[in-house]
């Protein structure tokens, strides 16, 4: 299921832990005062898929403005580190 709006993933690897944030452009649009949004991935929507081996993926997916082409990013999270996923949905 494709998402919109705000996600933010937490992830820990030995002692190291990391956080990850994906936003909308129509999510960071309607709440420019709400988050630094300079440092997450920015998409038109996105869809969190898992593999039966236990790794997390997300596909982001965004059209171009001008040209129309359509781009298609992945994260991929080994098995075993992620400790929270938390999605903000945007309904438009």
């Amino acid at each position: 299921m494709k998402n919109k709006g705000f996600c933010v993933i937490r992830t820990k690897k030995d002692n190291v832990v990391n956080v990850y944030s994906i936003a909308t452009l129509d999510f960071t649009e309607n709440n420019k005062n709400r988050y630094d949004y300079s440092k997450s991935y920015l998409c038109n929507t996105f869809e969190i898929l898992e593999d039966m081996g236990g790794e997390v993926f997300i596909q982001l997916y965004q059209k171009m403005k001008y040209s129309g082409t359509e781009i298609e990013t992945t994260i991929r999270f080994k098995k075993d580190i992620i400790e929270d996923i938390r999605i903000e949905d945007y309904i438009c």
